[in-house]
Parts: structure tokens; sequence; C-alpha cells
């Protein structure tokens, strides 16, 4: 986010999406996440784009899921993870606290 509270995309997600310049992003906030959805054009009464664009997520979504299948599966019995999950969880309480304080 810039100093103006402009949003920049990630170029993995603006291709997920099909995006291009003058395309209306809309944003929903649902369960405390933020959902993004693109407007696409209807044919005949039909979203064939938006369709396409769903696919495409689901397909990305799977790989994320192996991957991290595979992860869990050849991590090392010695990670840190806990640990760090922890200390990160620490760092992020100071930096809310602190947030805004000069």
């Amino acid at each position: 986010m810039d100093k103006t509270k402009r949003i920049s995309l990630i170029k993995e997600v603006a291709d997920l999406f099909d995006m291009e310049d003058g395309d209306h992003i809309y944003f929903h906030a649902i369960n405390g996440k933020i959902i993004i959805t693109k407007a696409t054009k209807k044919f005949n009464g039909f979203d064939i784009e938006g369709e396409i664009i769903e696919q495409r997520i689901r397909e990305k979504e799977m790989e994320v899921a192996d991957a991290e299948i595979e992860r869990y599966q050849n991590r090392d019995p010695s990670d840190e993870y806990d640990r760090l999950r922890k200390e990160a969880e620490e760092l992020y309480k100071m930096y809310t606290e602190n947030k805004g304080k000069k």
C-alpha cells in the first residue's frame, strides 16, 4: 500500500485474474478477510470469463495445497517452526501495541 492508500497486486495475482488496465475490481470484507473480485463481462448471460478465472484460482489453490503437504511430509524433525511462530506473534504484538506511537 502506498501513502495514498492505493493497493498494488503482485503480478501472479493479476495474471490469475487476467487483469488489464481499466478493469474494475471489487473488494469485499468477509469474516475478517478481504475478497477480491474482478468485474467480468457476460456473454449471452453466461459469465465464461468468471468461470475461467475461478477454475484458474482453484488450480492454484490445489498447487499451493500440494506444495504445503509435500513441505510437511519432508520437514526436518528439528524444524524450528513453533519457536519461530511464537517469536513472530510476539513481534506482531509489539508492533500493534506501538503502532502510531512516535
